[in-house]
């Protein structure tokens, strides 16, 4: 994705938004998800990526529903 086809796209809208922090300034992760395993290995806590990632899934429901991170951790165990 080139600066000049960004400019393209942009360039007929009178307002543009950013979400500022995640993703103009630091996006230290390629996928949202790779902090799960990044947390996993720091803290030395195996299986918590996956664990964290279907908590995540469950506490949506099958309407996929907007959840909090309390919801989600509830579906996680001990």
């Amino acid at each position: 994705m080139s600066a000049e086809w960004i400019l393209s796209e942009v360039k007929g809208y009178k307002y543009i938004s950013f979400d500022l922090y995640d993703t103009l300034l630091i996006r230290p992760y390629v996928k949202p998800k790779d902090l799960f395993r990044h947390m996993e290995k720091v803290y030395n806590a195996p299986g918590f990526a996956a664990a964290r990632i279907k908590a995540e899934i469950q506490s949506r429901g099958s309407l996929r529903q907007e959840t909090t991170f309390h919801r989600i951790y509830d579906f996680i165990p001990e």
